[in-house]
């Protein structure tokens, strides 16, 4: 006997999604895993188009037609389709509202579902899932931290745990120093210095107070969560019947498909985001007949590995559905937002990397997004150690120009003198100047304590990654430049006394380093030539393969996490890390970087075409004079 469903839930298509991939997703829903004989696709409403009046449903598989109607559509016009058309139709004690899925361009890579879910939450609530998720402020971590406290007293009233006057005023105090957000100035009216701990009590009672109040300050959100469709479908009835809270604070039943490892072995870039917290996703067209959802990215973002690619998702605060690319664009591109900014990453296809790479991506993301108007080249690099450059593995070191060099250099291309000398041709662009000018803001707030949040990135970055934490410093060994590596992947069987001494440092928090990047279309591992190459160009602080393809085409900033020294001894170890620094340094730019200066920044692809037809004006008049000059002789 089958099971009949009290409602529907409907489902929408987005993206060019073909039919195979969606009979795919149907085929999924014959899942007896979780109840034998239950098909739960009997539980789906496939719609096809804005226009449809047959809800007959409920869809079964398999589909021979489909024609998709909603395709680019926002959530705003889904949820509209849903309260006026789907709702209003007789067919509406069968459907739901506050629950559907979107079968959108990842479904046709990993099999994987969207949902949607409408959930009544308090401001509390909302803190403790971004918490959870690694996308709260630090308010939200403070406060989802403190409410937890709170729970294992009322959850263990037999226990003799209880906060003290001293954790008390700690807890106040953190709350006090998290005071950024406008919303949370009221805590100000209620907390004190917490000088005393008398004070510091009364402080807590009046917290639990309006935190008790703030449980009653109930708000209807929508939440996006994505999990793999096979597995997910099985448990729908589930996600309705407790809604977002508790299935994405994994608060009621403690499956561990709910948690965070759960959400994460089944989609590894599993993104969870309350709509108070996140923007207008770019892919609706607000409103506007005739803009392209692409038009909406202003940053684009480029990466050479997978690595640094999967360090830089974890940057943004939000992340957003793939866009429909041109004819012939094969990149890979994820989407997403840091502060007020869209970003665009784009990654170098596996195992191409290098100049031409580098530049054939840059390339075809300004062809494809032409509102981008700030070009960031993130990853990692081979660093430079001398006495004026006391650089580690894990700095960060950031281009920047000087009196020599715009801030990259490509180190390998000129050409050999008949002295057998290897003189250097051609100059590369400097950075933008909107991207310096910020950089100056940058420095400036380093110099004061805690004015960077380098250091909080990489926590969230690290707990939801860690293989991407500090590696041991015992295997940051810098040897003498004549030493060559023994064998081996690591340097276990080197020679330690040829190890060249350094001071300790105090910290192990990244050190950044600004100036020249030496870039060319072979990986340096030789220290010799390194510190040759280094003192010829009147001193560099890192090498890499990339940066140089794209200065004169896709002016950028380049940011290096330091994964070696670019000698023999380059290993794989501090790869991860070193990603996670230089991601982590880009956000901070971006965080710095207001989005009123953006506007006034033309598009790189517009900047390139007035600069190419300046170029070719200046090239016909060269040629008239010549041409001129030549009459008269």
């Amino acid at each position: 006997m089958k099971f009949s469903p009290d409602h529907f839930y409907p489902l929408f298509v987005t993206a060019d999604v073909s039919l195979t991939a969606i009979n795919h997703v149907l085929e999924s829903a014959l899942n007896e895993e979780f109840s034998p004989g239950y098909r739960w696709g009997s539980d789906w409403l496939l719609i096809e188009h804005p226009d449809q009046h047959d809800f007959s449903g409920p869809t079964m598989p398999l589909r021979q037609h489909f024609d998709n109607g909603f395709l680019n559509a926002s959530n705003d016009e889904l949820q509209q389709f849903i309260n006026v058309k789907l709702l209003g139709h007789a067919r509406a004690m069968y459907s739901t509202a506050s629950l559907y899925g979107v079968i959108d361009q990842r479904t046709a890579e990993d099999n994987t579902i969207s949902f949607f879910i409408q959930d009544d939450v308090n401001p509390i609530q909302e803190a403790q899932i971004r918490s959870m998720w690694g996308t709260g402020s630090a308010l939200d971590n403070t406060l989802a931290h403190y409410v937890d406290s709170m729970e294992h007293i009322a959850y263990n009233p037999d226990n003799a745990f209880d906060l003290t006057a001293a954790e008390a005023r700690a807890n106040i105090i953190a709350l006090e120093n998290e005071l950024t957000d406008q919303e949370a100035l009221r805590f100000l009216e209620l907390t004190n210095s917490g000088k005393s701990l008398d004070d510091a009590v009364k402080a807590k009672d009046r917290l639990n107070n309006w935190l008790g109040g703030e449980a009653l300050n109930v708000t209807t959100r929508w939440f996006e969560f994505r999990l793999e469709a096979t597995c997910a479908m099985g448990h729908i009835n589930l996600i309705d019947d407790y809604g977002a809270f508790e299935i994405l604070t994994n608060s009621v039943f403690k499956d561990d498909m709910f948690d965070e490892e759960g959400l994460k072995r089944f989609y590894p870039g599993a993104t969870v985001m309350a709509s108070s917290q996140q923007r207008e996703t770019p892919t609706s067209h607000d409103g506007q007949a005739g803009i392209n959802p692409a038009d909406h990215y202003t940053i684009g973002w480029i990466c050479a590995l997978p690595i640094e690619l999967a360090a830089a998702i974890k940057m943004l605060d939000e992340e957003h559905q793939r866009l429909p690319l041109p004819p012939g664009d094969d990149n890979s591109y994820r989407f997403g937002r840091i502060g007020d900014h869209n970003i665009v990453i784009g990654c170098l296809p596996s195992g191409r990397t290098g100049l031409v790479s580098a530049s054939s991506v840059a390339t075809q993301m300004m062809s494809a997004f032409r509102q981008i108007r700030v070009g960031l080249m993130v990853g990692i690099g081979g660093g430079v150690p001398s006495e004026d450059d006391d650089i580690r593995l894990g700095d960060i070191v950031v281009s920047h120009p000087n009196n020599q060099h715009g801030g990259v250099v490509q180190y390998d291309f000129g050409k050999t003198r008949s002295d057998g000398i290897f003189e250097r041709t051609g100059s590369l662009n400097s950075p933008p100047k909107a991207l310096l000018t910020v950089l100056t803001d940058v420095r400036a707030a380093a110099e004061e304590v805690d004015g960077l949040k380098i250091g909080d990135y990489l926590s969230r970055l690290t707990e939801r990654l860690p293989l991407y934490a500090y590696p041991s410093k015992l295997t940051d060994r810098l040897y003498h430049p004549q030493y060559m590596h023994v064998g081996g992947k690591n340097c276990s069987r080197c020679d330690s006394e040829k190890s060249m001494d350094r001071e300790e440092r105090d910290t192990n928090a990244p050190r950044i380093h600004y100036g020249t990047i030496a870039s060319g279309n072979r990986v340096m591992k030789d220290a010799i030539e390194r510190d040759k190459i280094s003192q010829d160009m009147g001193g560099v602080l890192c090498f890499e393969m990339e940066a140089a393809g794209l200065m004169n085409d896709f002016p950028c900033l380049a940011i290096r996490g330091i994964s070696d020294y670019s000698d023999s001894h380059k290993n794989d170890g501090w790869q991860r890390y070193a990603a996670a620094t230089a991601a982590t340094f880009a956000k901070e730019l971006l965080c710095h970087l207001a989005s009123t200066k953006i506007n006034q920044i033309d598009p790189i692809s517009q900047a390139m075409n007035q600069m190419a037809s300046g170029l070719n004006k200046n090239s016909e008049m060269v040629e008239r004079t010549n041409q001129e000059i030549g009459s008269t002789l």
